[in-house]
């Protein structure tokens, strides 16, 4: 018992000194975070990686703050780790400390009622009263041994009457083995009762659970020897039953052998007289019946008597069992009571020291308590700490929530501004195509034009033939012609005034898109600004840094995809930008061929022929020049070839095979 308080006390000591370590330990590992923040801080020059600098320098140094809220995240991250793990230790320590003081009490309470002896003479009356119920139970057990022997004695009387049959000795003999067990059991249990006599002489030990057996154990031997007794009654009322038994069986035997001696002179008698032999034989018929059944009672007999002794064996086993396990007890019982020995004289000693240490503990537990009542305060202001952080976790996540309705609106602009562009595209396509068509109506026409002056040139030869008559009638046909081309052209330059409003048209489109991608620029950055402003907010709270960093990742992402949409969307628009300045110098080129070809006026024949040296070659030059342009295009824009394969197999007639070579290329 006072073994326990000590160790409870050196306990107490022990994680004192240990929290004590643990508090220096913290502060020390803070320390050192600190100052390796600090040097970080004073070290980092401002520098970012290599693919960060072609950015903007706005979002280079924002970048920068996110570098350093990265930084400070994990070293935030253990204090607040370290000040959970303080609180809930300091709980568990609590816990502990309230569990102990409850046994102390407890154990105190179980001292002072049972173990404090204030006298030397407390422990002598014990001791005496211990003794005087020892020899009580060992003048018991003489009597039992005295009757035992008695009956014994009366046992071997009754087995050597019935030597003769062989009935008579089984059920003798199973009495005998059941007295000899008997014998062994009141042995065995007289020599743990003597043993158990001079243990309970002796002092309990330190330890109140060998105190409270040793108390316990008289209690146990009596209801053990109680339950012995009754076996014991059992046993003798069995073996009472028997004998009468046994008696009565041989009182029947005896009158047996009587009638037996009676028929063997009836025998003698028939073998005298030969005429009664009929008569004999019935009699010895109904003797030999009887014999007969009384052979079967004699069997019937020995069977029960056989069955009553296996189940006598059955107890006799059990019983014997049972003596196993108090000897067994029995020998732990003599080593404890070896060790009580020499801890007795201990106790004493102990005694003082232990009344000493009980004052140190109850110095240490109001100690203990007022720290208890200190680690309660800092818990309060802990929990009062963690609403606040659930209050700016409740608004970080309507800040985030804010934050992704606007990414998703961003990408639904993003959606839009990719179908205007696909339109686009398609529209380029289609002014394309008409150019090209364009093109053709145009050759067409010069094919029409060369033909005429063909014909203005046979007309003028026929002149010198003809009279002026068909002279006037072939100058009104040349005139009819020249109207009719006049209106073709007038057609093609109508159609080419339109192309060019179109082109307009897209090009304010474009510009329109530029003004609305620097606006998207504009309002990213400052949704940007804002988020960072309440990041900024959210990062004083330690709680929440796990939700900041994966905004600001999320947040990286976002500018990282829409960095590449706009720059997808930037080269669109220069592609987009090529074309058109390639159409509009084609356009520039066809107005300039048709202008010359109104001006060029068709009075002479001289004229007509230096014309028709000039067309051919002015229009050849657009002819190479646009193939010259599709070719380019087709090589350098790999998205754009099964668009323009058609085109430039049109203009080089080309074969399926070479359509093949091309695209393999």
């Amino acid at each position: 018992m006072f073994k326990n308080l000590n160790q409870i006390g050196s306990n107490l000591s022990t994680w004192k000194e240990e929290l004590s370590k643990q508090v220096q330990e913290r502060k020390e590992d803070f320390n050192e975070m600190v100052e390796n923040y600090t040097a970080q801080q004073n070290n980092d020059t401002n520098t970012l990686p290599e693919h960060y600098k072609s950015l903007p320098t706005e979002v280079q140094g924002k970048l920068l703050k996110f570098m350093k809220y990265e930084e400070k995240y994990p070293l935030l991250l253990k204090a607040y780790k370290g000040a959970q793990n303080n609180i809930n230790t300091m709980k568990s320590l609590t816990e502990s400390l309230e569990d102990q003081n409850k046994k102390q009490k407890e154990c105190l309470d179980v001292v002072k009622e049972h173990y404090i002896y204030e006298d030397s003479e407390d422990l002598r009356e014990f001791l005496t009263k211990w003794v005087e119920r020892e020899n009580l139970i060992k003048d018991e057990l003489k009597l039992k041994n005295k009757e035992i022997a008695e009956l014994k004695n009366t046992i071997t009387s009754l087995t050597k009457e019935a030597n003769n049959e062989q009935s008579v000795k089984e059920t003798s003999s199973s009495v005998e083995d059941n007295t000899e067990q008997d014998k062994v059991q009141v042995e065995a249990v007289e020599k743990p009762k003597s043993v158990e006599s001079v243990n309970d002489i002796k002092e309990p030990s330190n330890k109140p659970s060998v105190v409270e057996e040793k108390e316990r154990s008289p209690m146990q031997w009596k209801i053990k020897y109680n339950s012995l007794e009754k076996d014991l009654e059992s046993t003798r009322a069995d073996y009472f039953k028997v004998k009468d038994d046994l008696k009565v069986k041989i009182d029947e035997i005896n009158n047996m052998k009587e009638m037996l001696k009676d028929v063997g002179n009836q025998l003698v008698e028939m073998k005298d007289k030969e005429k009664q032999k009929n008569s004999v034989k019935m009699i010895e018929e109904t003797k030999y019946k009887t014999l007969m059944n009384t052979n079967k009672q004699l069997q019937a007999t020995n069977s029960v008597l056989i069955q009553q002794k296996t189940k006598l064996e059955q107890d006799l086993e059990a019983k014997s069992k049972e003596l196993s396990t108090l000897m067994f007890e029995h020998k732990q019982l003599n080593m404890k009571t070896n060790r009580l020995n020499n801890k007795v004289e201990e106790l004493l000693s102990e005694k003082q020291a232990s009344q000493k240490t009980i004052k140190d503990l109850n110095k240490k537990l109001e100690d203990t308590i007022k720290e208890n009542g200190k680690l309660e305060e800092r818990a309060l202001i802990m929990k009062e700490k963690y609403q606040q952080n659930e209050n700016v976790k409740t608004t970080s996540q309507d800040i985030v929530d804010s934050l992704t309705n606007q990414c998703n609106e961003m990408n639904v602009k993003l959606k839009e501004v990719m179908n205007l562009k696909n339109t686009l595209e398609d529209e380029v396509t289609q002014k394309n195509d008409r150019l090209y068509a364009q093109k053709r109506d145009i050759q067409n026409l010069n094919d029409q034009v060369l033909s005429l002056k063909k014909i203005n040139s046979e007309l003028q030869s026929s002149i010198t033939k003809f009279e002026s008559s068909k002279i006037k009638n072939a100058s009104l046909a040349n005139k009819e012609s020249a109207k009719e081309l006049q209106a073709v052209i007038d057609k093609k330059i109508i159609e080419i005034n339109s192309l060019n409003d179109i082109l307009k048209s897209k090009d304010m489109e474009i510009t329109s898109l530029q003004g609305k991608l620097t606006e998207l620029e504009n309002s990213s950055l400052k949704e940007k600004q804002t988020s960072l402003s309440q990041e900024r907010k959210i990062s004083t709270n330690l709680n929440h840094e796990q939700i900041l960093d994966q905004t600001i990742k999320n947040l990286k992402e976002e500018l990282a995809q829409k960095n590449k949409s706009f720059k997808n969307i930037e080269a669109t628009l220069a592609n987009l930008r090529k074309i058109n300045k390639d159409l509009n110098f084609k356009i520039d080129k066809l107005n300039n061929i048709l202008h010359q070809q109104r001006i060029s006026p068709s009075p002479t024949t001289s004229r007509k022929s230096s014309e028709m040296d000039v067309i051919p070659n002015s229009d050849i030059d657009p002819k190479l020049s646009y193939i010259k342009n599709v070719l380019i295009g087709f090589i350098e824009h790999k998205d754009q070839r099964q668009q323009l394969l058609p085109v430039i197999s049109m203009l080089l007639n080309f074969t399926a095979d070479d359509q093949k070579v091309l695209m393999s290329l």
